[in-house]
Protein backbone atom coordinates (compact mmCIF):
# COMPACT_ATOMS: atom_id res chain seq x y z
CA UNK A 1 0.00 0.00 0.00
CA UNK A 2 1.33 3.48 -0.87
CA UNK A 3 2.30 5.44 2.21
CA UNK A 4 2.22 9.16 3.06
CA UNK A 5 5.29 9.88 5.18
CA UNK A 6 5.18 13.58 6.02
CA UNK A 7 3.14 16.75 5.73
CA UNK A 8 5.26 19.87 6.26
CA UNK A 9 3.91 23.41 6.68
CA UNK A 10 5.00 26.29 8.88
CA UNK A 11 2.43 26.47 11.72
CA UNK A 12 3.86 29.51 13.48
CA UNK A 13 1.48 32.44 13.97
CA UNK A 14 0.65 34.55 10.94
CA UNK A 15 0.77 38.34 11.04
CA UNK A 16 -2.34 40.32 10.14
CA UNK A 17 -0.96 40.80 6.61
CA UNK A 18 -1.71 38.69 3.56
CA UNK A 19 0.76 35.81 3.66
CA UNK A 20 1.64 32.86 1.43
CA UNK A 21 2.75 29.65 3.15
CA UNK A 22 4.49 26.82 1.28
CA UNK A 23 3.78 23.18 2.12
CA UNK A 24 5.02 19.79 1.00
CA UNK A 25 3.72 16.24 1.14
CA UNK A 26 6.23 13.41 0.96
CA UNK A 27 4.80 10.03 0.01
CA UNK A 28 5.20 6.92 -2.10
CA UNK A 29 4.44 7.13 -5.81
CA UNK A 30 0.75 6.35 -6.30
CA UNK A 31 -0.32 7.83 -2.97
CA UNK A 32 -3.60 9.69 -3.00
CA UNK A 33 -4.63 12.52 -0.69
CA UNK A 34 -7.00 15.45 -0.28
CA UNK A 35 -6.23 18.75 1.44
CA UNK A 36 -8.97 21.02 2.77
CA UNK A 37 -8.38 24.37 4.47
CA UNK A 38 -11.10 25.94 6.63
CA UNK A 39 -11.05 28.94 8.95
CA UNK A 40 -12.82 29.53 12.27
CA UNK A 41 -15.67 31.33 10.47
CA UNK A 42 -16.47 28.19 8.46
CA UNK A 43 -15.11 29.55 5.18
CA UNK A 44 -13.21 27.11 2.92
CA UNK A 45 -10.14 27.79 0.78
CA UNK A 46 -10.74 27.72 -2.98
CA UNK A 47 -7.63 26.25 -4.61
CA UNK A 48 -8.38 27.92 -7.95
CA UNK A 49 -9.19 31.46 -6.80
CA UNK A 50 -6.82 31.34 -3.81
CA UNK A 51 -9.52 32.86 -1.59
CA UNK A 52 -11.77 31.82 1.29
CA UNK A 53 -15.55 31.77 0.96
CA UNK A 54 -18.56 30.19 2.65
CA UNK A 55 -19.79 26.78 1.60
CA UNK A 56 -17.92 23.74 0.35
CA UNK A 57 -17.53 22.89 -3.34
CA UNK A 58 -15.25 20.61 -5.32
CA UNK A 59 -12.88 23.49 -6.01
CA UNK A 60 -12.20 23.61 -2.28
CA UNK A 61 -10.69 20.12 -2.28
CA UNK A 62 -7.11 19.68 -3.43
CA UNK A 63 -7.11 16.09 -4.76
CA UNK A 64 -3.79 14.58 -5.79
CA UNK A 65 -2.33 11.23 -6.84
CA UNK A 66 1.44 11.38 -6.76
CA UNK A 67 3.63 10.51 -9.71
CA UNK A 68 6.75 11.39 -7.71
CA UNK A 69 7.67 11.16 -4.05
CA UNK A 70 7.04 14.80 -3.17
CA UNK A 71 4.33 17.37 -3.83
CA UNK A 72 4.89 21.09 -3.22
CA UNK A 73 2.27 23.83 -3.23
CA UNK A 74 1.20 26.92 -1.29
CA UNK A 75 -1.77 28.49 0.50
CA UNK A 76 -2.55 32.20 0.43
CA UNK A 77 -3.85 33.41 3.78
CA UNK A 78 -5.70 36.75 3.55
CA UNK A 79 -5.09 39.82 5.69
CA UNK A 80 -7.05 39.47 8.92
CA UNK A 81 -6.95 40.90 12.43
CA UNK A 82 -7.70 37.51 13.98
CA UNK A 83 -8.34 34.04 12.57
CA UNK A 84 -7.58 30.36 13.03
CA UNK A 85 -7.04 27.99 10.10
CA UNK A 86 -7.17 24.21 9.99
CA UNK A 87 -5.19 22.64 7.15
CA UNK A 88 -6.49 19.08 6.89
CA UNK A 89 -4.71 16.30 4.97
CA UNK A 90 -6.60 13.05 4.52
CA UNK A 91 -6.42 9.88 2.52
CA UNK A 92 -9.59 9.22 0.47
CA UNK A 93 -11.61 6.37 2.01
CA UNK A 94 -11.83 4.58 -1.37
CA UNK A 95 -8.04 4.49 -1.83
CA UNK A 96 -5.48 2.08 -0.40
CA UNK A 97 -3.20 4.94 0.74
CA UNK A 98 -2.13 4.82 4.40
CA UNK A 99 -0.27 7.21 6.66
CA UNK A 100 3.17 6.33 7.92
CA UNK A 101 4.02 6.36 11.61
CA UNK A 102 6.18 9.50 11.29
CA UNK A 103 3.27 11.67 10.19
CA UNK A 104 1.49 11.17 13.54
CA UNK A 105 -2.03 10.85 12.22
CA UNK A 106 -3.25 8.89 15.22
CA UNK A 107 -4.09 5.97 12.94
CA UNK A 108 -7.05 7.75 11.35
CA UNK A 109 -5.42 8.67 8.03
CA UNK A 110 -6.23 12.33 8.82
CA UNK A 111 -3.77 15.03 9.83
CA UNK A 112 -4.68 18.56 10.94
CA UNK A 113 -2.25 21.47 11.06
CA UNK A 114 -3.66 24.46 12.95
CA UNK A 115 -2.40 28.00 12.24
CA UNK A 116 -3.35 31.16 14.16
CA UNK A 117 -3.40 34.62 12.65
CA UNK A 118 -2.72 37.45 15.08
CA UNK A 119 -3.92 41.02 14.78
CA UNK A 120 -1.73 43.99 15.56
CA UNK A 121 -1.11 44.78 19.21
CA UNK A 122 -0.73 48.20 20.79
CA UNK A 123 1.72 49.19 23.51
CA UNK A 124 1.61 52.56 25.27
CA UNK A 125 4.56 54.48 26.70
CA UNK A 126 3.53 56.83 29.52
CA UNK A 127 5.14 59.49 31.69
CA UNK A 128 4.18 58.44 35.23
CA UNK A 129 4.42 60.33 38.51
CA UNK A 130 2.95 60.28 42.00
CA UNK A 131 3.29 64.09 42.00
CA UNK A 132 0.82 64.86 39.23
CA UNK A 133 -0.47 67.97 41.02
CA UNK A 134 2.91 69.64 40.43
CA UNK A 135 2.76 69.33 36.63
CA UNK A 136 0.92 71.78 34.41
CA UNK A 137 -0.71 71.67 31.00
CA UNK A 138 1.78 72.78 28.29
CA UNK A 139 -0.80 75.17 26.82
CA UNK A 140 -2.00 76.41 30.21
CA UNK A 141 0.46 75.74 33.06
CA UNK A 142 -2.11 76.95 35.60
CA UNK A 143 -4.10 73.75 34.93
CA UNK A 144 -2.92 70.42 36.31
CA UNK A 145 -1.76 67.76 33.84
CA UNK A 146 -1.63 64.10 34.96
CA UNK A 147 -0.11 62.23 33.20
CA UNK A 148 2.11 65.26 32.66
CA UNK A 149 2.75 64.47 28.97
CA UNK A 150 0.82 62.82 26.11
CA UNK A 151 0.98 59.03 25.86
CA UNK A 152 3.03 57.57 23.01
CA UNK A 153 1.30 54.60 21.39
CA UNK A 154 2.89 52.10 19.02
CA UNK A 155 1.06 49.44 17.06
CA UNK A 156 2.64 46.44 15.38
CA UNK A 157 2.58 42.71 14.83
CA UNK A 158 4.02 40.38 17.44
CA UNK A 159 4.95 37.91 14.69
CA UNK A 160 6.70 40.37 12.42
CA UNK A 161 10.49 40.42 12.13
CA UNK A 162 10.50 44.14 11.27
CA UNK A 163 11.70 46.49 14.01
CA UNK A 164 9.85 49.69 14.91
CA UNK A 165 11.82 52.80 15.84
CA UNK A 166 10.26 55.34 18.21
CA UNK A 167 11.71 58.77 18.95
CA UNK A 168 9.92 61.14 21.30
CA UNK A 169 10.36 64.26 23.40
CA UNK A 170 8.15 65.05 26.39
CA UNK A 171 7.79 68.68 27.47
CA UNK A 172 7.10 68.76 31.21
CA UNK A 173 5.88 71.96 32.86
CA UNK A 174 5.63 72.93 36.49
CA UNK A 175 2.07 73.82 37.46
CA UNK A 176 1.84 77.59 37.78
CA UNK A 177 -0.17 77.88 40.97
CA UNK A 178 0.06 78.63 44.68
CA UNK A 179 1.64 75.69 46.50
CA UNK A 180 2.90 73.96 43.34
CA UNK A 181 4.80 76.62 41.40
CA UNK A 182 8.18 76.02 43.06
CA UNK A 183 9.67 74.50 39.93
CA UNK A 184 10.86 71.06 38.93
CA UNK A 185 14.34 69.86 39.90
CA UNK A 186 16.14 67.59 37.44
CA UNK A 187 18.23 65.30 39.67
CA UNK A 188 19.85 63.18 36.95
CA UNK A 189 19.35 61.78 33.47
CA UNK A 190 16.71 59.05 32.98
CA UNK A 191 18.08 55.49 32.81
CA UNK A 192 16.91 52.06 31.66
CA UNK A 193 15.49 51.01 35.04
CA UNK A 194 13.30 54.12 35.28
CA UNK A 195 10.98 52.34 32.84
CA UNK A 196 8.60 49.78 34.32
CA UNK A 197 5.61 47.57 33.59
CA UNK A 198 3.10 47.26 36.40
CA UNK A 199 0.49 44.61 37.18
CA UNK A 200 -1.49 43.39 40.17
CA UNK A 201 -2.34 40.04 41.70
CA UNK A 202 -4.03 38.83 44.87
CA UNK A 203 -2.74 36.80 47.81
CA UNK A 204 -4.18 33.29 48.09
CA UNK A 205 -3.92 32.54 51.80
CA UNK A 206 -2.62 34.69 54.65
CA UNK A 207 1.09 34.85 55.42
CA UNK A 208 2.88 35.83 58.63
CA UNK A 209 6.53 36.92 58.56
CA UNK A 210 7.11 34.64 55.58
CA UNK A 211 9.27 34.97 52.47
CA UNK A 212 6.85 32.78 50.49
CA UNK A 213 3.49 34.00 49.20
CA UNK A 214 0.88 32.06 47.21
CA UNK A 215 -0.89 34.09 44.52
CA UNK A 216 -4.17 33.55 42.70
CA UNK A 217 -2.35 33.77 39.36
CA UNK A 218 1.03 34.32 37.75
CA UNK A 219 0.17 36.22 34.57
CA UNK A 220 3.13 38.50 33.72
CA UNK A 221 4.76 37.71 37.08
CA UNK A 222 8.47 36.87 36.73
CA UNK A 223 11.54 36.51 38.91
CA UNK A 224 13.17 39.87 39.61
CA UNK A 225 9.95 41.89 39.87
CA UNK A 226 9.39 44.08 42.92
CA UNK A 227 6.26 44.48 45.03
CA UNK A 228 5.56 48.19 45.37
CA UNK A 229 2.13 48.36 47.03
CA UNK A 230 -0.24 46.26 49.11
CA UNK A 231 -1.78 46.30 52.57
CA UNK A 232 0.81 45.12 55.09
CA UNK A 233 3.75 45.56 52.69
CA UNK A 234 7.13 46.16 54.32
CA UNK A 235 9.77 47.74 52.09
CA UNK A 236 10.00 46.84 48.41
CA UNK A 237 10.63 43.08 48.32
CA UNK A 238 11.91 41.45 45.15
CA UNK A 239 10.86 38.06 43.76
CA UNK A 240 13.78 35.61 43.88
CA UNK A 241 11.98 32.43 42.80
CA UNK A 242 8.62 31.25 41.41
CA UNK A 243 6.99 27.83 41.74
CA UNK A 244 4.61 27.79 38.79
CA UNK A 245 2.89 24.59 39.97
CA UNK A 246 1.81 25.97 43.34
CA UNK A 247 1.79 29.65 42.24
CA UNK A 248 4.18 30.42 45.07
CA UNK A 249 6.63 33.32 44.90
CA UNK A 250 9.69 33.61 47.12
CA UNK A 251 10.71 37.11 48.26
CA UNK A 252 14.00 38.49 49.50
CA UNK A 253 12.37 39.76 52.73
CA UNK A 254 9.65 38.36 54.99
CA UNK A 255 6.13 39.78 54.64
CA UNK A 256 2.79 39.54 56.43
CA UNK A 257 -0.28 39.66 54.19
CA UNK A 258 -3.94 38.89 54.76
CA UNK A 259 -5.75 36.56 52.37
CA UNK A 260 -7.10 38.40 49.33
CA UNK A 261 -4.77 41.40 49.60
CA UNK A 262 -4.05 42.98 46.21
CA UNK A 263 -0.33 43.39 45.54
CA UNK A 264 1.22 45.66 42.91
CA UNK A 265 4.21 44.26 41.01
CA UNK A 266 6.70 46.16 38.86
CA UNK A 267 9.13 44.86 36.24
CA UNK A 268 11.84 47.55 36.07
CA UNK A 269 14.18 47.92 33.12
CA UNK A 270 13.87 46.65 29.56
CA UNK A 271 15.31 43.20 30.27
CA UNK A 272 12.78 42.44 33.01
CA UNK A 273 9.95 44.03 31.02
CA UNK A 274 10.77 41.62 28.18
CA UNK A 275 10.64 38.67 30.57
CA UNK A 276 7.28 39.85 31.91
CA UNK A 277 5.30 40.81 28.80
CA UNK A 278 7.48 39.91 25.82
CA UNK A 279 8.17 43.50 24.73
CA UNK A 280 11.71 43.42 23.32
CA UNK A 281 13.33 46.86 23.25
CA UNK A 282 16.87 47.56 22.03
CA UNK A 283 18.98 50.64 21.24
CA UNK A 284 17.41 52.64 24.07
CA UNK A 285 18.71 56.19 24.49
CA UNK A 286 17.47 59.06 26.65
CA UNK A 287 18.38 62.55 27.81
CA UNK A 288 16.83 65.32 29.87
CA UNK A 289 17.53 69.01 30.35
CA UNK A 290 16.06 71.95 32.18
CA UNK A 291 15.31 75.17 30.33
CA UNK A 292 16.95 78.37 31.54
CA UNK A 293 15.21 80.27 34.33
CA UNK A 294 15.64 84.01 34.91
CA UNK A 295 13.84 86.59 37.02
CA UNK A 296 13.81 90.37 37.42
CA UNK A 297 14.69 92.08 40.69
CA UNK A 298 11.59 93.88 41.94
CA UNK A 299 13.35 96.07 44.49
CA UNK A 300 17.11 96.51 44.81
CA UNK A 301 18.87 96.11 48.16
CA UNK A 302 21.92 94.74 49.93
CA UNK A 303 20.57 91.76 51.79
CA UNK A 304 20.34 87.96 51.88
CA UNK A 305 16.70 88.47 50.89
CA UNK A 306 16.16 89.34 47.23
CA UNK A 307 12.82 90.79 46.10
CA UNK A 308 11.68 89.37 42.74
CA UNK A 309 9.04 90.20 40.16
CA UNK A 310 7.71 86.64 40.55
CA UNK A 311 8.99 83.32 41.92
CA UNK A 312 7.46 80.80 39.49
CA UNK A 313 9.88 77.89 39.05
CA UNK A 314 12.21 78.68 41.97
CA UNK A 315 12.70 76.06 44.68
CA UNK A 316 13.92 76.54 48.22
CA UNK A 317 15.76 73.95 50.27
CA UNK A 318 19.33 74.93 49.25
CA UNK A 319 19.08 73.28 45.84
CA UNK A 320 19.15 76.40 43.65
CA UNK A 321 21.98 78.82 42.93
CA UNK A 322 21.83 82.35 41.51
CA UNK A 323 24.17 84.20 39.14
CA UNK A 324 24.17 87.84 38.19
CA UNK A 325 25.83 91.15 38.99
CA UNK A 326 26.21 91.73 42.71
CA UNK A 327 25.56 88.13 43.75
CA UNK A 328 27.97 87.16 46.55
CA UNK A 329 30.21 84.29 45.44
CA UNK A 330 32.57 84.28 48.43
CA UNK A 331 31.05 81.03 49.70
CA UNK A 332 28.06 78.74 49.36
CA UNK A 333 25.12 80.96 48.47
CA UNK A 334 22.07 78.85 47.76
CA UNK A 335 18.40 79.74 48.01
CA UNK A 336 17.08 78.53 51.36
CA UNK A 337 13.47 79.69 51.37
CA UNK A 338 10.98 81.18 48.93
CA UNK A 339 8.12 83.58 49.62
CA UNK A 340 5.92 82.59 46.75
CA UNK A 341 4.41 84.97 44.24
CA UNK A 342 3.95 82.58 41.32
CA UNK A 343 2.43 85.08 38.88
CA UNK A 344 3.71 88.44 40.15
CA UNK A 345 0.31 89.64 41.29
CA UNK A 346 1.11 89.60 44.99
CA UNK A 347 4.02 92.00 44.88
CA UNK A 348 5.77 90.11 47.67
CA UNK A 349 7.82 87.41 45.91
CA UNK A 350 11.26 86.93 47.47
CA UNK A 351 14.04 84.42 48.09
CA UNK A 352 16.34 84.13 51.09
CA UNK A 353 19.94 83.12 50.37
CA UNK A 354 22.90 82.06 52.50
CA UNK A 355 24.85 85.28 51.95
CA UNK A 356 24.00 88.93 51.57
CA UNK A 357 24.20 90.29 48.00
CA UNK A 358 23.78 93.68 46.40
CA UNK A 359 21.27 93.87 43.54
CA UNK A 360 19.44 96.72 41.81
CA UNK A 361 15.85 97.16 40.69
CA UNK A 362 15.19 95.79 37.21
CA UNK A 363 18.29 93.59 37.20
CA UNK A 364 18.04 90.11 35.65
CA UNK A 365 19.17 87.13 37.73
CA UNK A 366 19.67 83.59 36.46
CA UNK A 367 18.67 80.56 38.51
CA UNK A 368 20.08 77.04 38.26
CA UNK A 369 18.78 73.93 40.02
CA UNK A 370 15.06 74.21 39.33
CA UNK A 371 13.01 75.17 36.28
CA UNK A 372 9.51 75.71 34.99
CA UNK A 373 10.13 73.42 32.01
CA UNK A 374 12.05 70.14 31.59
CA UNK A 375 12.49 68.30 28.30
CA UNK A 376 12.82 64.51 28.40
CA UNK A 377 13.83 62.91 25.12
CA UNK A 378 14.05 59.19 24.46
CA UNK A 379 14.31 56.74 21.60
CA UNK A 380 14.16 52.98 21.20
CA UNK A 381 13.65 50.16 18.75
CA UNK A 382 10.91 47.56 19.28
CA UNK A 383 12.13 44.18 18.09
CA UNK A 384 9.12 42.24 19.40
CA UNK A 385 5.66 43.37 20.47
CA UNK A 386 3.80 41.69 23.36
CA UNK A 387 1.30 38.92 22.70
CA UNK A 388 -1.43 40.94 24.43
CA UNK A 389 -2.62 44.35 23.25
CA UNK A 390 -3.25 47.38 25.43
CA UNK A 391 -0.28 47.06 27.81
CA UNK A 392 1.32 50.19 29.30
CA UNK A 393 5.01 50.79 30.00
CA UNK A 394 5.76 53.74 32.28
CA UNK A 395 8.69 56.09 32.70
CA UNK A 396 8.94 56.88 36.42
CA UNK A 397 9.56 60.63 36.43
CA UNK A 398 9.85 60.65 40.23
CA UNK A 399 13.15 58.77 39.99
CA UNK A 400 14.89 61.74 38.41
CA UNK A 401 12.59 64.78 38.75
CA UNK A 402 11.61 66.23 42.14
CA UNK A 403 9.02 69.01 42.57
CA UNK A 404 10.43 72.07 44.32
CA UNK A 405 9.26 73.40 47.68
CA UNK A 406 9.38 76.70 49.56
CA UNK A 407 12.24 75.29 51.68
CA UNK A 408 10.66 75.94 55.06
Amino acid sequence: MPRINSFIIDTSDLSNLKTTRQFSVKADVGSEFTIVVVNNSGAFYNWKTKTFSAGHTSEKNLNKKLTSTIYNDSIVFPASSSATYNVVLLAPPNSDTVFGETIQSGGNNVVNRSITQQGDVTVTFRAATASGANYGDPTDPTAAEDPPAPDVTSTGSNVSSTSTIISNEWNLYNKKSSGEGFGLRLIREPVDTDWYFQTTNTVDGATSSSTTVVLDGLTNIVTGMSITAGSGLSGTPRITNINTTTKTITLDSAQTFADGVTLTFQARGWSLIKSSIGLDVVDYVSAARSTALSKTVRSGDTSATIQLSDTYGISGGSHVTVTGDGINTSGTNNINTVTQDFNGSGGNGAVVMDLSSTVVTGQTLRFSGSATHILVGWGLSIQQYPDVTGLVVNLNLDNFITPGTDGT
